[in-house]
């Protein structure tokens, strides 16, 4: 920003939503982030990890570039809500060692706790030297475990590369509609980690209805290809 911005244009939003045509606004973002419900259950800091992806969505409005650091966000969101499930699911009492010293816990550390300590160099038992509960690793163990569902194994590990790619600088620029379509996906698997049934019955028809329209796009998709290949023989 190299200089002050009246707040009279401010709030007319960022002049790139113009291509919308009036149909993107405060109002209509917030109308689609108050249908993302998070479970009860999800722990708090993962909760607000998505809380704050939502407010960079409504802030892009103001200032576009911010939807590319709402996406970043949703990606912490999901590397937050994997590292407290994982430490959930570690069997009491949980051994951790280093060199000839081992240490453990009788009752649940917390996830930060833990992952300090494989950083520093230290080891769960049953687990390779190398793990140190690395966002990759985490997606990993969840999928050998079937912690996540396997038909959303593709889209953590894009969150994996969404991450990465975004936290190390980028100059992304993003449509509004790209940091709303992956927060409302990631909050119905993160919700998937952590189930409560009201927002299971919430979020269910919901995500069988993305589900089919994403079934009937590449269905077109492939009849295109298809009718493409047999017009050029």
């Amino acid at each position: 920003m190299d200089e002050v911005v009246p707040f009279a244009k401010i709030i007319c939003g960022d002049a790139r939503h113009d291509v919308y045509g009036g149909r993107v606004t405060t109002d209509t973002i917030q109308h689609e982030l108050v249908e993302m419900r998070t479970s009860p259950k999800m722990p708090e800091i993962a909760a607000h990890q998505i809380a704050l992806a939502k407010q960079l969505c409504v802030a892009g409005f103001f200032f576009y570039d911010l939807y590319a650091v709402a996406v970043h966000q949703t990606a912490v969101a999901c590397e937050v809500a994997l590292r407290e499930r994982f430490v959930a699911d570690l069997n009491l009492p949980i051994a951790i060692s280093r060199s000839a010293t081992t240490s453990m816990f009788e009752v649940r550390p917390s996830s930060d706790l833990i992952v300090e300590r494989l950083r520093q160099g230290w080891r769960l038992a049953g687990f390779s030297k190398e793990f140190c509960a690395a966002f990759r690793q985490l997606v990993g163990w969840a999928m050998d475990t079937g912690v996540i569902r396997r038909e959303d194994e593709g889209w953590w590990l894009a969150c994996v590369d969404l991450r990465n790619m975004l936290a190390h600088g980028s100059h992304t620029i993003l449509p509004v509609n790209f940091p709303l379509g992956v927060l409302r996906r990631t909050i119905w698997m993160l919700n998937e980690l952590f189930p409560h049934p009201d927002t299971q019955a919430h979020d269910g028809s919901r995500r069988a209805a993305a589900d089919e329209r994403v079934a009937r796009d590449d269905e077109e998709l492939r009849r295109w290809l298809s009718d493409s290949e047999s017009g050029n023989k």
